[in-house]
């Protein structure tokens, strides 16, 4: 799994992007395959987009994305759209 964030450093009210892609590097198909986000803690509610399956809600903190099967040597890609919050 790769995760790279755009961008680097924010600040308040920003938008920060986390580009999350993983890979099934074979041999063999996987299936039942899922994905669990462990999102920053202090961010506002996230956008969630992938490229196969779906993505519920976060809960405490994390987001379950069931992505199903994966062939070998394929890769799915998520994408993580969050809010920097106000420091209190």
């Amino acid at each position: 799994i790769d995760v790279v964030a755009s961008p680097a450093s924010l600040n308040v009210g920003e938008t920060v992007r986390f580009d999350i892609t993983a890979m099934n590097g074979g041999p063999s198909h996987n299936t039942n395959v899922e994905l669990a986000i462990t999102l920053p803690q202090e961010g506002i509610l996230p956008s969630v987009t992938i490229s196969q399956g779906d993505c519920g809600a976060p809960v405490k903190g994390v987001v379950f994305c069931t992505i199903g099967d994966m062939n070998a040597n394929t890769s799915i890609t998520a994408q993580v759209t969050m809010t920097a919050p106000q420091v209190a």
